[in-house]
């Protein structure tokens, strides 16, 4: 059998030339491959970053892409932000709502009990939480307005049922929750514009929390 020289390719019986088998080649060959590549590597130009790239890194990785669409790319500034419960049921008609007073642009701020976390939180870190996340807001958003939103039948005050199934009652407790929420937003972070609502299964309620802010008398 005749010996190939280092580095050749042996020949297919069907006339292809099949590659070396790793474990056939020397330490000397599997040298010269790595340093090879490695020499390849070192001098490719780097690419100008697009998102033809990032997309091509990401289909070749672990990641796949299981939706298109197109999002504006500009900063902007944010209308309000607004802090409000993650119960999903008051979205649809809440988000019309915010349309309707030109909101368009909004910071969503969601913890349990939404406002609740301002007036009557069941632990401060839940207070300090929403206030440093509206300050951040302010901060990175040009933030001037903030919205406070309350529900009813809010598992964080123990639904309707805590008030015994009457809702007029649970509509004036939230209201005066909002104010408080109001009066301490206000003295944490002067010059904010802070409006209150409380939403129920059949409408939004302005709990006028501006209105009474700007009618109390200077001490």
């Amino acid at each position: 059998m005749a010996v190939l020289p280092r580095g050749s390719h042996t020949p297919h019986p069907r006339g292809l030339v099949r590659q070396k088998n790793y474990w056939d080649m020397s330490g000397e060959d599997v040298y010269e491959l790595f340093y090879r590549a490695r020499d390849r590597e070192a001098t490719r130009r780097p690419e100008a970053p697009s998102g033809k790239i990032v997309l091509r890194v990401l289909n070749e990785g672990s990641v796949k892409k299981v939706l298109h669409f197109d999002s504006p790319r500009e900063w902007y500034v944010c209308d309000a932000a607004i802090v409000l419960c993650f119960d999903s049921r008051f979205d649809a008609g809440f988000s019309k709502f915010l349309k309707h007073l030109g909101v368009t642009t909004p910071d969503p701020i969601r913890i349990a009990g939404g406002a609740k976390a301002l007036a009557s939180p069941d632990r401060e870190s839940d207070r300090a939480f929403v206030v440093e996340q509206i300050q951040k807001s302010a901060n990175l958003h040009g933030t001037k307005r903030v919205i406070l939103m309350l529900h009813s039948d809010c598992g964080a005050y123990g639904r309707l049922a805590k008030f015994k199934g009457d809702a007029a009652a649970e509509a004036a407790h939230h209201q005066r929750e909002l104010h408080r929420a109001a009066e301490y937003l206000r003295a944490a972070i002067p010059g904010l514009e802070v409006e209150g609502y409380f939403v129920d299964f059949e409408g939004i309620w302005d709990a006028e929390v501006a209105v009474a802010e700007e009618a109390r008398p200077a001490v």
